[in-house]
């Protein structure tokens, strides 16, 4: 599957996409757990505790910028909420803008035809399931100021090739990762303390990943089902390594040889 994007690729201002609803359609308030409207309308958080729904699912490309007129009054958008575009299976490329911090539980989850999502820097949340069953995600990059990628974020993304975490992120949830079959290359940050659960769980195309040696704790079966994993490269002693994974088992099933900065164990 080809992962690149043309550079001619044209992305429509996202502003047109908004659809002023009947009133009564789109509750306004404080914020709560849910921002889904009535009638499939949806829903994004602002600042100013204010929301607002538009019907999407029928573009290709998404711009989803930092702030929009909405009446005649501009609101900052700090937050794509939970479910937002949820099995919208239209959906090929998002870019989110500068400025946009929390995407909530499973907001893209189901969008089966997305191939690739731009995040900005200011991404500080990825909630559960956020983009788990995203069938043609080739490749994610995530933001530094995400210091918990939440459970199951990527899981199924069954075309993801290649993961970087920026320097910031410090725990993996349990699976994050799980059953992303063609996931080739991670990158991880040395500010990564915890592997969860199952987190790299079925990823059979993983054939060495490269631990930093900030991590201090490896769940059970974090690398469970990697038939293809050869190596753990991890920068710590084999004290540290030991001392990570006391008491768990990173994979019944795992036969990769780990080396550490003090020889191979």
């Amino acid at each position: 599957m080809r992962c690149s994007l043309s550079t001619e690729t044209l992305l429509p201002d996202f502003e047109r996409s908004l659809r002023h609803v009947p009133k009564g359609r789109v509750a306004e308030g404080e914020r709560s757990d849910h921002y889904m409207g009535k009638e499939g309308s949806i829903c994004v958080a602002t600042h100013s505790r204010r929301r607002f729904g538009f019907t999407g699912c029928k573009d290709e490309y998404l711009v989803v910028p930092a702030e929009t007129e909405v009446s005649g009054a501009v609101f900052p958008v700090d937050e794509i909420c939970i479910g937002a575009f949820h099995s919208c299976d239209n959906l090929r490329h998002v870019v989110l803008m500068d400025g946009i911090e929390i995407i909530g539980a499973t907001a893209f989850s189901c969008c089966t035809h997305l191939k690739s999502i731009t995040l900005p820097d200011t991404i500080k949340y990825i909630g559960d399931n956020a983009f788990a069953n995203c069938h043609q995600l080739c490749d994610i990059r995530i933001p530094g100021r995400v210091s918990t990628i939440s459970e199951e974020a990527f899981s199924r993304c069954v075309s993801l090739k290649r993961a970087e975490l920026g320097n910031g992120t410090k725990v993996i949830g349990n699976r994050v990762f799980y059953d992303c079959i063609d996931l080739e290359e991670v990158i991880l940050p040395d500010t990564l303390r915890q592997i969860y659960d199952e987190a790299f769980w079925g990823c059979t195309s993983l054939a060495k990943i490269t631990l930093p040696a900030s991590v201090a704790q490896i769940r059970s079966n974090a690398f469970q089902n990697c038939a293809s994993l050869k190596e753990i490269c991890f920068k710590g002693t084999k004290a540290q390594f030991l001392d990570a994974i006391r008491g768990v088992g990173i994979g019944r099933s795992l036969k990769a040889k780990v080396i550490c900065s003090d020889g191979e164990l």
